[in-house]
């Protein structure tokens, strides 16, 4: 055989030995979210998302595929991020509801899903199936238990609606509010600033859709940093509508 057949051989394998230490490393994506590394590094995360959501908004345009609960925010996920704008899923533990059924009475009160018909328990094994599993690196929430039972203490303590009320911001027919006067109103009341999202109807309204407050590794409230999806538009004002039985 000639040296260059030998050689061409020589690096042929090292590329493919290259290739395969690699291989782990090779980014995902699923859905129409962010990509996200398969190694083990994606279960990594900085801090979470307490997300409620507005069912006033949630309804609007026919969305709600079931009657909304009395007049409350109600609770979405418990979502964990990391400080670049990223965040992990599906980090691989199977949802066992019996480990949270003394819960359930509650999470059908305040945590359902509004835009499908299912069984709320198909909502709870998504968002855990998503985003709890990635938060049982941390003792606090090893499991289903502590991950659920921290939302239900989190909207009890996070009182959204009584908190605006006290800036004066009520829902309402045809009014609407400052986006900054919302988030300082939330600020105010729980000394963290929050995240807002927003729901842009058929009419062309924007609404406010959830509020969201971030918690770190110590389950306190801190000020939400970057934020990984796409928020209100600053420059305008919000609408915050009746809740429509």
């Amino acid at each position: 055989m000639s040296t260059a057949n030998t050689t061409n051989r020589t690096l042929y394998k090292v590329a493919l030995l290259l290739c395969i230490a690699l291989l782990p490393s090779i980014a995902v994506h699923i859905g129409d979210d962010k990509w996200v590394d398969s190694t083990s590094q994606s279960k990594s995360w900085d801090f979470l998302s307490f997300v409620q959501v507005w069912p006033g908004t949630e309804c609007t345009d026919g969305r709600c595929k079931k009657a909304p609960p009395a007049s409350t925010f109600t609770i979405h996920g418990l979502w964990p991020n990391r400080n670049d704008g990223t965040w992990p899923e599906y980090c691989g533990k199977e949802f066992n509801e019996s480990s949270i059924k003394d819960l359930i009475p509650r999470l059908k009160e305040v945590w359902i899903n509004l835009w499908e018909p299912s069984d709320d328990n198909e909502f709870w094994r998504h968002e855990y199936g998503k985003h709890g599993s990635c938060t049982r690196s941390l003792a606090l929430l090893a499991t289903e238990r502590d991950y659920f039972s921290l939302g239900l203490k989190m909207h009890k303590q996070l009182d959204m609606l009584g908190a605006l009320k006290t800036k004066a911001i009520v829902p309402s027919r045809g009014r609407t509010y400052a986006k900054t006067d919302v988030a300082a109103a939330v600020q105010s009341a729980f000394g963290v600033m929050p995240w807002l999202d927003c729901y842009v109807s058929n009419a062309g309204v924007q609404m406010l859709s959830s509020i969201e407050v971030c918690l770190d590794k110590k389950l306190q409230m801190v000020d939400c940093g970057v934020s990984p999806h796409k928020r209100c538009n600053n420059s305008d004002s919000v609408a915050f509508p009746l809740l429509m039985k």
